[in-house]
């Protein structure tokens, strides 16, 4: 008999889990949906590093971008930053806000990188990589 029980039990635990972790995935997918997708005006412009005039990106209407002391995204030969011509497209890391992927291809090498560029609300920004956690404004040139 009691066997059985434990039968009952471990399965009655189990739908529970499973019911518990559709509902977990329904809400995250609701809250995702609920954000609007971004537009080219959206992101085009210039965004400046707060506190630094050094660091900067230049995202262009034609998929084209220009990143200034950027945080690297490649694997291979460690960290670092990356200033030079990269392509985006609009992209969403999953727990992150609608933005940007950024690839590149650092001089010297035939690897492609890629850093995501975050934008939370209109204006405001961040690459997901970097470390110090660097917000970026959009200067008044965008669109928006």
């Amino acid at each position: 008999m009691s066997t059985r029980i434990h039968k009952f039990s471990f399965r009655a635990s189990l739908v529970a889990a499973l019911i518990v972790a559709a509902a977990a995935i329904a809400f995250i997918l609701s809250i995702k949906s609920n954000t609007p997708a971004l537009e080219s005006e959206d992101v085009e412009g210039v965004w400046r590093a707060e506190g630094s005039q050094k660091s900067h990106v230049s995202i262009r209407a034609d998929g084209t971008a220009e990143l200034n002391n950027a945080p690297g995204g490649c694997w291979l030969g460690g960290g670092g930053g990356y200033s030079g011509p990269a392509k985006w497209a609009f992209d969403t890391v999953p727990d992150e806000s609608p933005g940007v992927r950024f690839n590149y291809e650092p001089s010297g090498t035939s690897e492609v990188c890629s850093i995501y560029f975050s934008i939370p609300k209109a204006d405001r920004a961040y690459f997901i990589e970097d470390q110090d956690l660097v917000n970026y404004v959009r200067d008044g040139g965008g669109s928006k």
